[in-house]
């Protein structure tokens, strides 16, 4: 199957980690394309900066993160609608229709707690299996003495470890490689983020044009 998720197993770098791939994401998409969900319990403030972001959304008690849930279980359910089995996923028919059809996400889960809550954890597992056909890809740090719990999530996704050297990780299934995510100062930051927000904002929707609608 196809691997959609990516597992970033804990470290003190490992939230400097996830705030890059944040930024890789937002990078590599269309300004207000997609939407970054953030679950981050312990409130680091390694994603302070994403929050002047229209499309963008922090949750940091167990309840809300719940309620998040949820309400991606019912996304899914109206992009299946759109689908309508004829798609294997919403990026197939983006591609197909050549227009932005529904909403690309980016759920970021930067805590553990879930992984202690049984109901909740087959729940996040149970989205990850599904989620991806609905444009939403998972971003998990996972702590090592928590691993044998989720064993269910690391057969399909991509599994980064601590390598030895600073900032550098290795992929579970290439140990002989090295990733390094791009460092992104302050600076930097604040700059990207304001064009990106000018940018999504003058955005418009891609309409169709009259003489392509049937009489």
């Amino acid at each position: 199957g196809a691997r959609y998720d990516l597992v970033v197993i804990g470290s003190d770098e490992v939230f400097n980690a996830m705030r890059s791939v944040i930024f890789s994401v937002l990078n590599q998409t269309a300004p207000g394309q997609i939407n970054i969900s953030i679950y981050n319990p312990d409130l680091k403030d390694t994603f302070s900066c994403f929050t002047d972001l229209e499309q963008y959304t922090l949750y940091s008690s167990p309840d809300a993160f719940s309620k998040a849930l949820s309400e991606l279980s019912k996304e899914i359910v109206a992009n299946d609608s759109l689908l309508k089995g004829k798609y294997s996923s919403l990026i197939e028919l983006r591609n197909k229709a050549q227009q932005a059809v529904g909403q690309l996400r980016l759920f970021v889960i930067a805590g553990n707690d879930w992984i202690d809550n049984e109901n909740e954890k087959k729940q996040v597992l149970k989205l990850a299996d599904n989620a991806i056909r609905a444009g939403c890809v998972f971003v998990f740090a996972i702590e090592d003495r928590k691993l044998k719990s989720v064993e269910g999530l690391l057969g399909k996704a991509t599994v980064l470890q601590k390598a030895a050297q600073k900032n550098k990780w290795t992929p579970k299934e290439y140990p002989q490689l090295e990733v390094q995510f791009a460092d992104i100062a302050s600076e930097e930051a604040e700059s990207f983020l304001g064009n990106y927000a000018a940018q999504a904002e003058k955005t418009t929707v891609v309409t169709i044009p009259f003489t392509d609608i049937e009489d």
